[in-house]
């Protein structure tokens, strides 16, 4: 009799663990899984509104640089023509950065991937105009620009950090010491 009573208490234990794990699976696969996977990597509440506010001020510092290097470009020839490809096609891709990210909440995408190839980009775009000595004067513009990526990559790596004024800014000091 007990061993009857023991097998049944099994019984309706695994059952219920199949249940559970059965609807776990099923509210993964209807998108569910995939918003609470994005909140798991830390872009929900306040860290996915320091990263949209740092997507702001890159794309705002991104735009600053091209604009300087166009008005450097009429200037200097062809000799600097040849970069100014490369800088206008990262502000364009900081601007997309930013609008997509404004519309994250509504459509998650794998942040920390294009967060990694910006920064490639940015460090490849500063390399060669720095290597040429042409646009001298974006030379700040584009460590300010690195400055936000490094931002965003702490903030990725799980640092607590602030996010710049502007208008997606909390208001908060940008200019502290993030790497804590």
């Amino acid at each position: 009799m007990e061993r009857r009573k023991t097998g049944t208490v099994v019984a309706v234990v695994g059952v219920s663990a199949l249940a559970l794990f059965g609807s776990a699976c099923a509210s993964y696969g209807s998108g569910v899984g995939v918003r609470h996977e994005a909140r798991e990597r830390g872009l929900a509440g306040r860290r996915y509104e320091t990263m949209r506010s740092l997507a702001h001020d890159l794309d705002e510092r991104a735009e600053r640089a091209a604009n300087q290097a166009r008005r450097e470009a009429r200037h200097r020839g062809r000799s600097g023509r040849q970069f100014l490809d490369d800088i206008d096609h990262f502000a364009r891709r900081a601007n997309d950065f930013h609008e997509r990210m404004d519309r994250y909440r509504d459509s998650p995408w794998d942040v920390r991937d294009e967060v990694a190839h910006l920064n490639r980009d940015a460090q490849e775009v500063n390399r060669r105009i720095r290597n040429a000595r042409v646009f001298e004067r974006t030379y700040d513009d584009w460590e300010a620009v690195l400055g936000v990526l490094n931002r965003m990559d702490h903030l990725l790596a799980g640092y607590d950090l602030d996010g710049p004024r502007g208008r997606h800014g909390n208001g908060r000091d940008a200019d502290r010491d993030y790497d804590r």
